[in-house]
């Protein structure tokens, strides 16, 4: 950044010598506008910038195009000055409306670099801003609270992978924060997404949870085969105590002996130290001897 200043400031030094008296407007112009950037007063420096290009731009003198080029640098780097201050301040939404004005400025005035790390920024932040809301969500007491911080998360995620759809680690924060909204399909399509995206562990850990759930609620609710299905499907995903237990309880519930008596012995495979162990083996006996009958 340094450097930029003091080129705008030289080349506006250089080309004050060869201004017809039609510029000199132009010209101090541009000078405020680069005092008023390097002295970090940022929106003063844009509009300067932008008025001494239009005077620049209005003048026939052949020295006001190497001014113009000037001023279009200076506006430029002005507003991404102003966006890394918003930022610097904590002031991420602002700071991303800012970056997104000066990516297009950038573009518009051949600063491809500086468009590119603007773009980077608003990413990064758009991010940043996401985590956060999330972690308000999680210790927000109020239902309808938390709920609004969820859905400002998933806006400000979906902004990046609109752009992005291939990062596996916020396909997963998507599917979480969907999965916290209440939206289950669209939270298994999306951990599902991401485990094909390099986060394979935690997605699957994330669908066993769901379907295990789905499982506890269908055996409350007496629907015992679709709670075995529920409980088998949270298995595939992460083989769990809990879930095969259900499995083995549902399974005798719904008269099918042979299958309580393989889910209570995958049970006791994951947790042979489990406090009703001996419970199970037990039941698992009887199990074999009803169907040796």
């Amino acid at each position: 950044m340094k450097k930029l200043i003091v080129l705008v400031s030289a080349v506006i030094a250089s080309a004050t010598l060869a201004f017809a008296q039609d510029l000199e407007k132009a010209s101090n112009l541009a000078k405020e506008a680069n005092e008023s950037l390097v002295n970090g007063d940022f929106k003063l420096a844009i509009d300067s910038f932008k008025a001494a290009w239009n005077e620049a731009a209005n003048s026939t003198e052949e020295a006001a195009e190497e001014l113009v080029a000037t001023c279009k640098k200076g506006y430029t780097m002005a507003n991404n000055a102003l966006a890394n201050a918003y930022a610097k301040e904590g002031k991420l939404e602002e700071a991303i409306e800012q970056y997104v004005a000066t990516a297009k400025i950038a573009v518009e005035n051949g600063e491809e670099e500086i468009a590119q790390k603007a773009e980077e920024k608003v990413d990064q932040l758009h991010q940043a801003i996401a985590g956060a809301k999330m972690k308000a969500a999680s210790t927000a007491k109020d239902a309808a609270a938390k709920a609004e911080e969820y859905k400002s998360a998933l806006e400000h995620l979906e902004a990046v992978l609109a752009k992005n759809p291939e990062m596996g680690k916020l396909v997963l924060q998507k599917g979480q924060v969907l999965n916290a909204l209440g939206k289950k399909e669209a939270a298994i399509e999306a951990f599902e997404k991401a485990a094909g995206l390099g986060q394979e562990a935690n997605a699957n850990k994330q669908l066993s949870t769901i379907y295990l759930k789905d499982a506890n609620a269908l055996n409350k609710a007496q629907k015992y085969k679709e709670a075995v299905e529920a409980a088998l499907k949270s298995a595939s995903y992460a083989p769990s105590a809990n879930a095969y237990k259900i499995a083995g309880i549902a399974s005798q519930k719904a008269g099918d002996i042979k299958g309580a008596m393989e889910n209570l012995q995958k049970y006791l495979e994951v947790a042979p130290d489990a406090a009703d162990a001996a419970q199970m083996k037990a039941a698992i006996e009887a199990f074999k001897a009803q169907l040796n009958k």
